[in-house]
């Protein structure tokens, strides 16, 4: 599975943001914003935002900040989740700077200019303070709310939040319930809340899940699918970097290079990694790890694999490192950063946002690793059928065959017009296009 880096497309640069999608305008929540490169790992970890930014396409993806009237009622946070219901978006937690948030606000989109925060909680004694908490809606428009971290503790506890009456509900629940965890992955499917991966607590070593659980929202009852795979490192599908202090002390180099049936049967073990729903499979991307290899001295390891998971059958699939059509986004020269992955794979990271959007497109942009903050805007389509005229158009493109577009007879001139202007399912071609035209090789 391909993807096309989007040059210019405007993105603010941050990790650990939330988005949601109304009326296919992309709305995004806070996040963290890395004041200086070289402390990416260190304490404080950059600065922390409560700004609104939306997206919209005319027919290219175009940022706009949003004014919020009363901004100041939504503490700067970032790995909080935001989860919409109807035209309200409903933003719930986050770790700020040396605080954890147990806000809970919420804001309608459709008042238009007139945006505003509406301050439920500040603190609730269900809910508590954490972050990396996973949030999603159930069959009937409750939010599921599952794990994540407070100030000292992590948390495996279930709750479901009414946006009605705005109260939470413990939820005692039956089976065997998954281990503490936070920035995991989480989804509905099949009235079942699927549950991927994070981080156990705050351990340096052993602390990092790769287990698949479902919590079955009728009976509320847990189940796991897959155990904890515990990989030596040559079998993660994975980069990795030698750290001290906080900064790399050497390069950057892949763990593998087996082919995809040689991969392992899950993947490896993760958090912050970005995920997503598509029909009846979830797709993973991304992440990092990290484990004691000397004193003071750790291996981080991250990724920028792509996986996805048949969920009638809990079946994983690796789709390969991500690519892209044109060349991925690297880091200006003076980070002295030795970076040992192709031109055409997008660099690992974790903490990158990501947003299914209407039909089998996924917008991934942001995120960080080691080297810094990464400015970078992905398109991913999932599935679709090619058109006779895209696969001569690619063809065309892809090989570097010399054509003047404009000197095509005017019915197929239209033809392409229309096919590179069709909205965000035609981004990854018209990506390609553009890069072709402006004499970029082809990967």
């Amino acid at each position: 599975m391909e993807s096309v880096r989007l040059e210019d497309a405007g993105a603010p640069v941050r990790s650990g943001q939330a988005t949601v999608l109304y009326q296919n305008k992309m709305y995004m929540f806070a996040g963290l914003a890395n004041e200086d490169e070289t402390k990416m790992l260190r304490h404080p970890l950059g600065e922390f935002l409560n700004d609104v930014w939306m997206c919209s396409w005319t027919p290219e993806p175009t940022w706009s900040q949003i004014d919020v009237y009363n901004a100041e009622e939504m503490a700067e946070v970032f790995g909080h989740t935001c989860t919409l219901s109807g035209s309200t978006v409903i933003l719930m937690g986050g770790q700020g700077d040396r605080f954890v948030s147990g806000q809970v606000v919420s804001m309608d989109l459709a008042a238009g200019t007139n945006l505003r925060w509406v301050v439920h909680h500040k603190h609730n004694s269900v809910f508590r303070e954490r972050w990396g908490h996973s949030c999603v809606l159930d069959s009937d428009g409750r939010l599921v709310v599952f794990g994540g971290s407070g100030d000292h503790d992590t948390y495996n506890d279930t709750m479901i939040y009414d946006p009605n009456t705005h109260e939470f509900e413990e939820v005692f629940c039956q089976g065997n319930i998954p281990s503490v965890r936070r920035r995991h992955c989480a989804h509905v499917y099949d009235n079942k809340m699927w549950v991927f991966g994070g981080r156990r607590g705050t351990v340096p070593n052993g602390s990092f899940l790769n287990d698949l659980w479902y919590l079955d929202l009728s009976t509320r009852t847990w189940h796991m699918v897959h155990p904890i795979y515990d990989y030596p490192y040559a079998g993660l599908t994975a980069y990795t970097t030698p750290m001290q202090d906080g900064g790399p002390i050497g390069p950057t180099t892949r763990i593998q290079n087996n082919p995809l049936e040689l991969w392992p049967a899950a993947p490896g073990p993760r958090t912050g990694a970005c995920s997503w729903l598509w029909k009846d499979e979830m797709f993973v991307f991304s992440g990092f790890d990290w484990r004691a290899i000397a004193e003071q001295t750790t291996q981080y390891v991250l990724y920028n694999d792509l996986w996805k998971l048949h969920l009638p059958s809990g079946t994983w699939t690796p789709l390969g490192f991500l690519q892209t059509r044109n060349t991925a986004w690297r880091p200006p020269d003076e980070t002295g950063a030795e970076l040992e992955v192709p031109l055409n794979e997008v660099l690992p990271r974790s903490m990158a946002g990501c947003q299914q959007m209407q039909g089998p497109v996924v917008y991934i942009f942001g995120g960080r690793n080691h080297v810094g903050a990464i400015p970078e805007v992905l398109v991913v389509e999932l599935t679709r059928a090619d058109s006779l005229l895209e696969l001569v158009l690619k063809f065309i493109l892809e090989n570097g065959i010399d054509v003047d577009f404009n000197s095509l007879p005017p019915t197929l001139s239209e033809r392409l017009q229309a096919l590179l202007e069709d909205g965000p399912s035609k981004w990854a071609l018209k990506a390609l296009v553009a890069n072709r035209r402006k004499g970029s090789p082809s990967p």
